[in-house]
């Protein structure tokens, strides 16, 4: 997922920026710009990704036995001793 992020990004933003690049070696560096804006894009992406999930993870109940199994757990370990 973040690889296509990056890929897409970085295409986008080379897109944006070689509207009036004219030689080799200004396109080469509009290429390596790009790329790092790609890569800064899918690492935003993660980082938000991670926080919505550390925030979700506040909401997570934790399971509960009812006392009726509890009881019922005590007296099959009583009954095997």
């Amino acid at each position: 997922m973040l690889v296509t992020i990056m890929t897409s990004r970085t295409n986008t933003h080379l897109e944006k920026m070689t509207t009036g690049a004219a030689n080799a070696g200004e396109e080469s560096h509009l290429l390596m710009e790009a790329s790092i804006q790609g890569i800064n894009d899918a690492y935003f992406t993660i980082l938000l990704l991670g926080f919505i999930s550390l925030v979700l993870s506040f909401f997570i109940k934790r399971a509960s036995q009812a006392s009726g199994e509890i009881l019922d757990a005590k007296e099959q370990t009583a009954s095997r001793s």
